[in-house]
């Protein structure tokens, strides 16, 4: 990888020194059995290779610059938060939502759910809470639709989720408001994992938002390994937005996959922004007939960072359909790279699927590489992709100045639609906006004269 000359700084002598072994995975478990769980975990961890360039998955992604013996498990003796977060940013009004919980990487959680939603069975809490008090709900889910030998990444995250949220929903139930969770990391040269389980029976419904916060600064790299599990149970319907803001010396490495039953339907939103190193692999299987998905996907790379996507749309079954959009705005020396795959498996008759990347260069000199992919085993199938890279339209920016707008103004305006006609696709107005607030205000400091 060479995306700038940022080099992980050296563990400071005074850091409380952690030991990533089994006495500190049994201190970290509530119970036996999710002891058992993250041994098995940590075992596969001890065993499996760093992924290197040889590994397809991540030949254009490598981790050349990676040093895992540069971080720390656990928190440090001297470190201190910035004081300079205010969660206020983050969330959405708290008027406009079912529910909110909040999970720091110094232990903290705060959890509001609507009262009438708790009393039907709806559960939203921290995964420590979820294990003492949910344990069948957590075993039937954890690990089953991402499983801690997918790489070294997932198995450390399975064997360190301390961190985590279980967002629940009962049979036939439909949440009209948002539900919002959002997890505030930071530290020096740590490791902070998270593992997200969502699980919606039949027939339910409901727009939940997962927002990432990274803090510190490039003085202190930290690392970011994440799990995501989503279960859309049948007919249920889910509309779930990720929002990636991490700092710029992050690394975050996220295994992400959803399983779709019959006639289900997922509305996947990913936007990011940040980090020195982020990679992503987002995956969907379509296991149930008539199942559906939709994946958007909007990154803007202002600075010399990476923001890798890697997306699977598997089809399993009849009559399924897919349809990816990931749009990226890149500008300075950034790079990024979006490998797409979708496969259809002999079962998956009348496959419906569709994958397309459009790049957007908006100065400097970013480098990009767009990989799409089809594996058809089936006949009766219907499958495309598409794969756009330009420069931002000189016609354009020539008509919006011939109207008085000013040169730096016109590109950001361009840039600006480019990116936000993709939220068209979430259907929840206020989180809409909160994305577009976001990107317009990354343009607005962003041109390069």
């Amino acid at each position: 990888m060479t995306t700038n000359n940022m080099k992980i700084p050296e563990i400071k002598s005074d850091h409380l020194e952690f030991i990533f072994d089994k006495d500190l995975i049994r201190r970290n478990s509530p119970n036996e059995t999710g002891f058992s769980r993250r041994l098995a975990a940590y075992n596969i961890y001890q065993q499996l290779p760093m992924p290197s360039r040889k590994i397809r998955a991540w030949r254009k992604s490598g981790l050349d610059k990676f040093f895992p013996e540069k971080f720390l498990i656990g928190p440090t003796r001297h470190h201190k938060s910035t004081g300079i977060f205010d969660i206020k940013q983050t969330i959405i009004p708290k008027t406009d939502l079912a529910g909110l919980i909040i999970l720091t990487s110094n232990g903290k959680t705060e959890v509001e759910l609507n009262k009438n939603l708790e009393d039907q069975g709806v559960l939203l809490c921290n995964l420590k809470t979820a294990e003492e008090v949910h344990p069948k709900i957590i075993e039937s889910l954890i690990g089953r639709i991402v499983s801690a030998d997918e790489s070294k990444f997932s198995a450390l995250t399975q064997s360190l989720d301390t961190d985590g949220v279980l967002f629940y929903v009962p049979k036939g139930i439909k949440i009209q408001k948002p539900i919002q969770s959002v997890y505030v990391a930071e530290g020096d040269h740590q490791v902070r994992s998270f593992h997200l389980l969502i699980y919606l029976e039949e027939e339910a419904s409901v727009t939940f938002i997962q927002e990432w916060v990274g803090l510190g600064n490039e003085q202190a790299a930290n690392l970011h390994s994440g799990v995501v599990e989503v279960k859309v149970g049948e007919g249920a319907e889910l509309n779930f937005v990720e929002i990636q803001t991490w700092s710029d010396a992050w690394w975050s490495i996220l295994h992400e996959r959803a399983e779709l039953l019959k006639n289900s339907h997922l509305n996947w939103m990913i936007y990011a922004d940040g980090s020195y190193y982020s990679r992503s692999f987002l995956g969907v299987n379509l296991i149930g007939e008539n199942a559906r998905t939709e994946m958007t996907g909007i990154s803007l790379n202002t600075i010399n960072t990476q923001i890798d996507f890697d997306t699977y749309q598997q089809h399993s079954a009849e009559n399924t359909k897919s349809d990816l959009l990931f749009k990226n705005a890149m500008a300075n020396n950034s790079r990024s790279v979006w490998s797409g795959m979708i496969k259809v498996e002999k079962s998956a008759l009348k496959t419906d699927g569709y994958q397309a990347n459009k790049n957007l260069l908006l100065c400097g000199s970013p480098h990009v590489e767009s990989i799409p992919g089809l594996e058809i085993l089936a006949d009766d199938v219907r499958c495309s992709h598409g794969v756009t890279v330009g420069e931002i339209d000189a016609d354009q920016v020539f008509y919006l100045t011939s109207r008085g707008i000013p040169e730096g103004e016109a590109k950001q305006l361009i840039a600006e639609g480019f990116l936000s006609s993709s939220l068209n696709r979430i259907s929840n107005e206020v989180v809409r906006e909160k994305i577009y607030a976001r990107i317009k205000n990354k343009l607005g400091v962003l041109f390069c004269g």
